[in-house]
């Protein structure tokens, strides 16, 4: 971003002073208007829309210029306002300026001395001609040529001011009236009453930045203008986090968190906005031609969306990372009753008032708090594994929610029972999608997801697999015709099938139980009145196309009430074509 030319040689020590100095580079000659951050709304995705304020005098043209060009705006999300609204032009150039850093620093070799102490008598130890009285005049150096190289200051300040090699410095120096030019490197030792071993350093700097022009013409010259600039740009992105406390009660207390990734720019006093949903950036990948840059910069805020994606809104994970499917309606999160929230176009507004967040900081803020009731459940979740083109292949990895645990050569399966709570949202919005945090007091239970949840809505939420509750699954053969199909050229033969759920309830106290079993084929019956959906096939049900495409996919669902010790079994047959 700056080129730079320096005109007298700094030592190496200096060289990071005079770059920390581009900092503080004095604004440009022109009309350099002032920029505000007002409000940030930011989005899980990564995504922010930053609104800043514009403020200051045109010049003589009625042109003002705004330093602080956006690197990586979307494309199209770039607009400023007047103060009616309406648009006002923008133009994105680069600019040049020259200006003199000076810093006052030690002197750290005898050229820095003889030149800090010019026109002032000394007294010198010369190599040659030993102990001398003599009035510095001046030190004579070579110039070293302007240095372009792009963007790079820092570069261009290393290479460029790196002192030449004391062979190639000489010292003008006054002694009985007549001037002699010796090599700085013949001096030994220099001392005077009023030695001075400080030396000011000074340094031109061109550099060159990018700027956006506000052009209004002739009109508004010399006049104040107020200006709303806006765009949408990736670096800043929030997670909700969950804290669930009160499970063992009629009623929980949820609490929502946001943690917040500022990777994009400072904020001082920010209206903050946190927002549940995900934007439809058509472009988002684009870069708005006014940031001047050829693509968008990678930032922590674009990491963060991989997170959001894992947290899927129909799944949940136990701790060996299987996933466990569950259907929730789509929404966005509640809002409190102490807070503001708005909602366009299904993302929902979380106004937390304003923020002081430096750019690379992370916060947490508190968004709300709200009650739920509670209801216990223990769910077993079956999958059948793929069927072959004779028998089923039990062959699913152990522990796994949805899945059965592991496979037996009696056709006998076995799966883990999870303990789960049903939240009811009562609030007038809907939950949004994070890692939930379940305590008692101090004490941690569990840690897992809380799903999309409509207002109205329930949710489950895991907290650990039950140790007295058990569930198997064995399934037995009651028929099997052959040649019942032909498809394709191919016969397939009908196979009928039982499967039996039993259930054992080693609580003390009754529990709601949800079962369901999802099989390849159709399901023609369930007893203790379950729940048939047939679908079309899924090639996740058997070992290749042949069978998945003359098959139906079937799911069966049981919700029951088991008494302490009791034992229930449930039935269901289906129907599944092998060829």
């Amino acid at each position: 971003m700056f080129v730079s030319h320096v005109d007298r040689y700094l030592s190496p020590a200096a060289v990071l002073a005079a770059a920390l100095l581009t900092s503080a580079l004095p604004a440009w000659a022109d009309s350099a208007l002032s920029l505000k951050i007002e409000r940030a709304v930011v989005f899980k995705d990564g995504h922010a829309l930053l609104v800043k304020s514009v403020t200051g005098k045109l010049d003589g043209s009625g042109t003002g210029f705004i330093e602080n060009v956006p690197d990586s705006a979307v494309l199209g999300t770039f607009w400023a306002l007047s103060a009616d609204g309406k648009t006002v032009g923008l133009r994105a150039e680069y600019a040049e300026r020259e200006t003199t850093l000076e810093q006052k620093t030690t002197c750290l070799s005898m050229a820095d001395l003889l030149r800090a102490n010019s026109g002032k008598l000394l007294t010198l130890t010369l190599t040659s001609s030993g102990r001398v009285d003599a009035k510095v005049v001046e030190v004579l150096e070579g110039s070293q040529p302007a240095i372009d190289a792009g963007d790079n200051l820092r570069g261009v300040l290393s290479s460029a001011l790196v002192p030449p090699p004391p062979g190639g410095q000489y010292v003008v120096l006054e002694l009985d009236g007549v001037r002699r030019v010796i090599p700085v490197g013949e001096i030994q030792h220099i001392s005077g009453a009023s030695l001075e071993t400080t030396i000011t350093r000074s340094a031109k700097v061109k550099s060159r930045a990018k700027r956006l022009v506000v052009d209004l013409g002739r009109d508004a010259a010399e006049k104040d203008i107020s200006l709303r600039m806006m765009y949408f740009s990736p670096g800043m992105s929030w997670i909700p986090t969950y804290r669930v406390e009160g499970v063992d009660t009629p009623e929980a207390t949820l609490w929502l968190q946001g943690e917040v990734v500022n990777d994009l720019e400072d904020l001082s006093g920010v209206k903050l906005d946190l927002v549940a949903g995900v934007p439809n950036f058509r472009f988002g990948d684009s870069v708005s031609p006014l940031s001047l840059e050829s693509a968008l910069r990678e930032t922590m805020g674009r990491q963060q969306i991989s997170l959001g994606q894992s947290i899927s809104n129909a799944t949940f994970r136990d701790a060996r990372g299987a996933v466990r499917e569950q259907s929730n309606e789509p929404g966005a999160p509640p809002v409190p009753g102490e807070l503001v929230a708005a909602g366009e176009q299904d993302l929902h507004v979380y106004s937390l008032g304003e923020v002081t967040l430096k750019k690379g900081a992370r916060a947490s803020v508190p968004v709300w708090n709200s009650k739920s009731a509670v209801r216990h459940v223990y769910t077993l979740d079956l999958k059948l594994g793929k069927i072959g083109r004779a028998e089923p292949q039990y062959n699913n990895p152990a522990d796994r929610p949805g899945g059965p645990a592991g496979d037996s050569p009696l056709g006998l399966l076995k799966n883990r029972v999870w303990h789960q709570v049903e939240l009811t949202n009562a609030s007038s919005s809907p939950w949004t999608t994070g890692p939930a945090l379940v305590m008692n007091g101090t004490m941690p239970i569990s840690q897992d997801l809380l799903t999309y949840t409509s207002k109205s809505a329930k949710c489950r939420l895991p907290l650990t697999v039950s140790a007295d509750i058990a569930g198997t699954y064995k399934e037995t053969e009651l028929e099997r015709q052959p040649n019942t199909l032909n498809w394709n050229g191919y016969q397939f033969a009908k196979v009928s099938k039982k499967g039996t759920v039993t259930l054992v309830n080693r609580r003390s106290e009754a529990s709601r139980v949800c079962v369901s079993v999802s099989m390849g084929g159709r399901a023609k019956s369930a007893g203790a009145e379950g729940a048939i959906i047939v679908d079309a096939g899924r090639g996740e049900d058997f070992e290749d196309s042949y069978n998945t495409n003359v098959n139906n996919h079937s799911d069966v669902q049981w919700e029951l009430e088991l008494k302490p010790g009791e034992t229930r079994m449930l039935d269901v047959e289906y129907d599944v074509f092998l060829r």
